[in-house]
């Protein structure tokens, strides 16, 4: 069974997260949503069928985040807890 890996880095972060999408049958990644902890969307970024996503979170306050990452074409999606510094 082939699987996906979805590294985040940096994390925790100030600003810019990247999000890379590398496995045995690699897909790519559809769209990343960032929500706070109380399940608000807060933002969303069109992964535009790459492999790679930069996150903007220079506009959020410090604090935890959870980024629910799609990857195109299988209707499935990963969660990844994000952690925002000042």
């Amino acid at each position: 069974m082939a699987q996906e890996i979805i590294e985040v880095a940096p994390n925790p972060t100030n600003g810019i997260i990247n999000f890379t999408l590398s496995g045995d049958q690699a897909k790519d990644i559809e769209r990343v949503d960032l929500f706070n902890l109380n399940g608000q969307l807060l933002q969303t970024v069109q992964g535009q069928n790459q492999s790679f996503v930069e996150l903007n979170m220079s506009e959020q306050q410090a604090g935890l985040y959870l980024a629910r990452v799609y990857l195109s074409g299988s209707g499935k999606f990963v969660l990844k807890k994000i952690a925002k510094v000042q």
